[in-house]
């Protein structure tokens, strides 16, 4: 078998989400590097936040309870979660005032309408993860006393890497008891709240035990412009363009001799 196999490899996109924007947090609550694992390099965060609390900022502050800088009470937390590794997914991008132009008017750029021709607030989901992540049993919530406000339906997932569109357009199941979770007829769901994009509030996507945010706007996104979406910083780079071909081989250790020569641009792989 020969030792360089000619494949053909679809478009590399690293994608990178950075929690720039104000008030979004990212969970377990104890990760303190967002890289949904609690673990050492949590602790040295920790460890360096308690010698100079000055430091501590954002989402990547030890003061985990909020009160009284960082102390026991925070590190008996950290513990609490210690080693623990969960899937996140996250509220990657939300529009609070969405004036998209409906037929027989031409789109706009980034016109966004739901299955109803109407142009509803939407709710951008995201699974940063390799694996596909089921949304059975978690809600979405625009109040932080009402955690389970809206149940997603069992049976649906997030591939990885993908998105999941929801249209906060105030579909109670009040006004549609045959239709609830309502969905519309080109299958987007809609929430049984609307955003305020006046004052802001609260928003979160909640785990099915109906109480813990795994993302949020906390306490409250900022008030929001119309057509202007919010979220998390995103920078896209393609590394590998479609269809381009490229060359692989597994090692063995008497391949050691090659060093990190293999990396460069001009290596001859032949």
């Amino acid at each position: 078998m020969p030792r360089a196999v000619k494949t053909s490899l679809l478009s590399l996109v690293l994608t990178l989400f950075s929690a720039g924007s104000t008030g979004a947090r990212l969970y377990t609550v104890g990760d303190l590097n967002a890289d949904n694992k609690v673990n050492f390099k949590d602790l040295q965060i920790f460890s360096l936040q308690w010698l100079d609390p000055s430091g501590c900022f954002g989402s990547g502050c030890a003061d985990l309870d909020g009160l009284n800088g960082v102390d026991l009470a925070d590190y008996a937390l950290l513990a609490a979660k210690w080693q623990d590794i969960r899937t996140h997914l996250v509220i990657s991008e939300f529009m609070a005032s969405n004036a998209s132009n409906k037929p027989p008017l031409p789109p706009k750029e980034g016109d966004q309408l739901d299955g109803n021709g109407d142009s509803s607030d939407w709710i951008e989901i995201y699974n940063p993860t390799d694996a596909a992540v089921s949304l059975d049993g978690w809600y979405l919530t625009d109040s932080n006393d009402d955690r389970d406000k809206w149940q997603f339906p069992d049976g649906l997932e997030i591939d990885p890497g993908g998105f999941r569109i929801v249209f906060a357009s105030d579909k109670t199941e009040q006004e549609n008891p045959s239709n609830y979770p309502y969905v519309d007829p080109k299958g987007y769901y809609h929430t049984n709240f609307e955003l305020d994009k006046d004052k802001g509030e609260y928003l979160a996507l909640v785990l099915p035990d109906g109480n813990t945010a795994t993302h949020e706007y906390a306490p409250e996104f900022p008030v929001q412009l119309t057509d202007i979406s919010y979220g998390l910083a995103q920078y896209a780079t393609t590394l590998v363009c479609t269809g381009a071909t490229a060359s692989y081989y597994v090692p063995t250790s008497d391949d050691a001799i090659l060093g990190t020569d293999w990396a460069g641009l001009d290596f001859n792989d032949s």
